[in-house]
């Protein structure tokens, strides 16, 4: 189950981040830290998977909905695994 989950995982350079999108994750985030992780999500158009419950709480209440929590994409996988049975 793991090699499935990982061959869809692509590791990305910080540096390659447009500057408009590490800003605006700037604002979205009360952690530095996580600041990365929500510009590349906003400059990918991609969802953010975290199951940091206090971030997701905080980027909702900003109007960023593009999280999934690792509940959700457990949920997901195991619905697409079904289709195939």
């Amino acid at each position: 189950m793991y090699e499935l989950i990982l061959k869809n995982i692509t590791i990305l350079d910080h540096s390659i981040l447009p500057e408009k999108d590490f800003k605006k994750a700037l604002k979205l985030c009360q952690n530095v830290d996580d600041t990365v992780f929500v510009g590349f999500s906003e400059y990918l158009k991609a969802k953010l998977w975290t199951g940091d419950k206090q971030l997701n709480k905080g980027l909702e209440k900003k109007g960023f909905k593009r999280v999934i929590t690792t509940t959700e994409l457990y949920e997901d996988f195991t619905d697409r695994s079904r289709i195939g049975e």
